[in-house]
């Protein structure tokens, strides 16, 4: 290849490319010959013209940054309960549509959406959000991929010139929630309050003594309640001796069921034995009339030394109940009268 042109212009010959970046030096009409021959020695070429002109638009370098203006919050005053816009008009020279767009709200990016029917690159970005109680800090920031936007106006495009919001205020919702929850907060202290009213008042029913009664009365009381307590006692031990009869009978039943079937075997056994009992049942009978006699003589001396027969009267019917002579701390007694049965502290013991 010939040419006039500079070692700008290159030819690649395996890929058959002819190639090249003019500078801004570099305008002007450039001739170019390419001659080829091939492997039997036949020679082809052909001539042209390139003409280099300067660039209509924006070259490499030549990129324009996008502008942000018209940076606004909407309404500029509200409570949690109000969706707030933000809002910012982006523009860029070259026609390029945002690489990225946000606004910045107290340190955090939320991506920012074309309002409808606006141009990519010269059009409005908004986000709607609501926001909690105080004060917040914004501002806007955008890309066209190669440049970052600068202001157009007083927008704020970084955190150094953020602009601060009024302070949101307490939404109606969470009044509601308060005012229930000082509500609930009162009627909790008013319950506890009256429940620890309540203890009181009891413990101090509990401590207050009785009135006493007459000592005659009392004694009457005290007596009338040992006399049902020792009277369920009694139906207590009648049950009981009423169990082991029974138990008592089943096992002599039993036994004589099996002396029964063992009475042929033992007969001769019985008669010797019958012997030998008779004349202990002699030797028992005198010992027991000697020691009758012995008894009947201490008894009478006993008698003799009794002290005075005591009574009291039927706690039922008011019966006079003679109360015999015992050593027993407790002393059975049955009301002659109404037939009423109980145990008394003994008399005789004091």
């Amino acid at each position: 290849m010939k040419t006039n042109a500079g070692s700008w212009l290159k030819f690649n010959a395996s890929s058959r490319e002819l190639h090249g970046v003019p500078g801004d030096g570099d305008v002007g009409l450039y001739w170019v010959n390419i001659t080829v021959m091939d492997e039997d020695g036949a020679i082809g070429w052909t001539n042209f013209t390139l003409n280099v002109t300067k660039p209509t638009g924006p070259g490499p370098g030549d990129n324009h940054a996008p502008v942000l203006t018209n940076g606004s919050m909407s309404p500029a005053s509200g409570d949690e309960d109000t969706s707030f816009t933000f809002t910012v008009h982006y523009t860029d020279e070259d026609g390029d549509p945002p690489a990225s767009i946000y606004v910045v709200i107290d340190g955090v990016e939320y991506p920012m959406d074309l309002k409808p029917g606006d141009n990519a690159s010269d059009g409005d970005y908004i986000f709607v959000t609501k926001l909690p109680k105080g004060n917040h800090t914004y501002y806007f920031k955008a890309s066209d991929g190669t440049d970052d936007a600068v202001p157009g106006d007083n927008t704020p495009t970084t955190s150094d010139d953020a602009a601060t919001t009024p302070e949101i205020q307490k939404g109606e919702e969470d009044d509601d929630k308060e005012a229930d929850s000082s509500w609930m907060l009162w009627l909790a202290i008013i319950i506890i309050v009256i429940i620890i009213l309540a203890i009181l008042a009891f413990a101090m029913m509990k401590r207050k003594p009785a009135a006493e009664a007459p000592p005659e009365e009392a004694e009457e009381e005290e007596e009338l309640a040992e006399w049902e307590e020792d009277e369920e006692g009694e139906d207590e031990w009648e049950e009981d001796e009423d169990e082991e009869g029974e138990e008592d009978e089943d096992e002599w039943e039993e036994d004589e069921d099996e002396e029964g079937e063992d009475e042929e075997d033992e007969e001769f056994e019985d008669e010797v034995e019958e012997e030998a009992e008779e004349d202990e049942d002699e030797w028992e009978e005198e010992e027991e009339n000697e020691e009758v006699e012995e008894d009947e003589e201490e008894l009478e001396e006993d008698v003799e030394d009794l002290p005075p027969v005591k009574s009291i009267d039927c706690p039922k019917c008011k019966s006079e109940i003679e109360i015999p002579f015992s050593e027993d701390a407790k002393v059975g007694l049955e009301c002659p009268s109404c037939g009423a049965k109980g145990k008394i502290s003994n008399p005789y013991m004091e």
